[in-house]
């Protein structure tokens, strides 16, 4: 009877969330190079659903994909006006790949999540459009 009931409490007790159950995705993952740019992150849990309420715990910035893990910049968090997109105000002084790195308390989740999001200035240049060659013109003999 003792091991149903220390059984029941277990099967009853939250599971803990692993960073692969959450989507961390930029809002505008081409951001313009400029001081004080804000940078918007969506969490979503792995049906889809926005994740509103999160309390960030800590997040940091740096050039880590371009071969420059120490390259950090300070990054402020900004209250939230969206559902489930959070803010961070930071500077973003060179051209190339930025990478944010979150810890977040998400509402009933007993651990906190870590998640990362890519970001890139500038924007890549779309390609130029395709135009068919221009056709000779087809001349009809003289009859």
């Amino acid at each position: 009877m003792l091991l149903a009931a220390v059984l029941g409490i277990a099967a009853s007790s939250p599971a803990f969330a692993q960073t692969s159950d959450y989507l961390f995705e930029a809002v505008d993952p081409y951001p313009r190079r400029q001081v004080g740019v804000v940078l918007r992150v969506r969490i979503r849990d792995a049906a889809g659903r926005p994740q509103h309420g999160a309390a960030i715990l800590g997040a940091s910035l740096d050039k880590s994909p371009d071969g420059q893990p120490g390259a950090y910049a300070p990054v402020t968090v900004l209250p939230t006006a969206d559902y489930g997109v959070y803010g961070f105000k930071t500077d973003l002084n060179t051209d190339g790949r930025y990478l944010l790195t979150l810890r977040a308390k998400l509402m009933g989740v007993a651990q906190p999540v870590t998640g990362t999001v890519l970001f890139t200035t500038p924007a890549p240049k779309p390609p130029p459009p395709l135009v068919a060659p221009a056709k000779a013109p087809v001349r009809k003999p003289r009859t």
